[in-house]
């Protein structure tokens, strides 16, 4: 059995670079695991259209299970090898409780962020869609061709993006 938490998109985040917008990438935390999504250069209301997917070894634990979502600016410098440490956007944590026995039962979520500390100024929220896919299910997995035709394009959700995506990025995927 496998958890899949897609991360559809955010929106209304903080600015975070000189020239007004952000490049932001998500991180998914289950069970001590940890996948993340492609960075998203230059936008504040992303959209990924990614599954990120966890392995379940015992079912009947996941109802107490928590699936903290952290949402980053990637501080990188995309023209060097230095690596800087990532701005933190916010956060919304999940109760495992809260995911769908299928992708076709899974309705979407609306997360908003939360603060990392009292003093921090945190605005967004996120849109997920929680499921839990069997061992016989299909597995969402775009394939590379899929996944080149749809960055170029922007987007593989225009029904939830307005604006095709915001901005370019390469698509990642993260089978355990």
């Amino acid at each position: 059995m496998t958890l899949a938490v897609e991360t559809l998109k955010a929106d209304d985040l903080k600015l975070k670079t000189r020239n007004g917008s952000a490049n932001p990438f998500v991180s998914v935390e289950f069970r001590g695991k940890r996948h993340r999504t492609a960075t998203k250069l230059n936008s504040l209301s992303p959209c990924w259209d990614e599954p990120l997917l966890f392995p379940v070894t015992d079912p009947l634990d996941l109802p107490q299970s928590t699936i903290e979502v952290s949402v980053y600016h990637d501080n990188s410098n995309f023209n060097s090898t230095a690596q800087h440490r990532n701005s933190f956007f916010g956060r919304a944590r999940l109760s495992g409780s809260s995911v769908a026995p299928c992708h076709l039962d899974a309705a979407l979520q609306l997360c908003p962020l939360d603060k990392h500390s009292f003093f921090s100024n945190v605005c967004g929220e996120l849109t997920l869609r929680v499921y839990v896919v069997a061992e016989d299910d299909d597995v969402p997995v775009l394939n590379s061709v899929q996944a080149e035709a749809e960055a170029d394009a922007g987007c593989s959700c225009p029904e939830l993006c307005s604006g095709g995506g915001g901005g370019r990025g390469g698509r990642s995927m993260f089978l355990s």
